[in-house]
């Protein structure tokens, strides 16, 4: 009788059994899109990043939620909002490896005369373990002008360089912090906003614009 064989059947790697919204075999990264949100109780709101486009926790008191207002009232350029959005801790190891894409939208609504001012927005991812933050990288849009007394917005897609590699242990956090800068050219106090509202259902800002924040990011992967 002949001999029988053991058949050995490999384990899968993390490209075997990860979901990726989409990948880049040449580069050898598996993407993952997820939704800057926030969730607003008694207590107050908190931002975080998910997987799935779900409701932002819009305040019907404030009329905030799906957006975070700051006021930009220095005539030098100052961080008038600044918000972490964090993943929840991950439950397996992971390696950020690539480009990691950001796609967002600031700006103001009219306000009033003599309000004309300038804004920019920038990210640092973050690998955080709990005690310490690192920066991975850090991206800064253009500088967007805020017309005096004109609702004014603009979506942008920006690159974070995160092709260093950084590994997550279990339990680690990936962090995104945004940071919108504005200055007045103006007399007046302006507005500005920073929208995170998955659903898209804020009807402030012009229609070819989107409120929704998103952040594409990079796994690498076992081919």
């Amino acid at each position: 009788m002949a001999e029988i064989l053991p058949v050995n059947f490999p384990v899968p790697g993390e490209s075997s059994i990860a979901s990726y919204n989409y990948t880049d075999l040449a580069e050898g990264v598996g993407y993952v899109i997820y939704y800057g949100i926030s969730s607003t109780d008694s207590v107050g709101t908190t931002h975080f990043l998910h997987t799935t486009a779900m409701y932002d926790g819009y305040n019907e008191t404030t009329g905030t939620g799906n957006y975070t207002a700051g006021v930009i009232d220095q005539a030098a350029f100052t961080a008038e909002i600044d918000i972490d959005f964090d993943l929840s801790p991950y439950n397996l190891p992971k390696i950020v490896n690539g480009t990691v894409r950001i796609i967002v939208s600031i700006g103001a609504p009219a306000g009033g005369a003599g309000n004309a001012a300038e804004a920019y927005v920038t990210f640092t991812l973050y690998h955080w373990d709990g005690a310490t933050e690192t920066s991975i990288g850090t991206v800064t849009s253009p500088t967007l002008v805020l017309a005096e007394n004109t609702t004014v917005a603009r979506t942008y897609n920006l690159e974070i360089d995160a092709s260093a590699g950084r590994h997550f242990k279990k339990g680690e956090i990936l962090r995104l912090n945004a940071k919108v800068y504005g200055k007045r050219t103006q007399a007046n106090n302006r507005a500005v906003y920073i929208w995170h509202d998955p659903k898209d259902i804020d009807a402030m800002i012009q229609a070819e614009e989107t409120h929704i924040l998103e952040a594409h990011i990079p796994y690498k992967i076992d081919l």
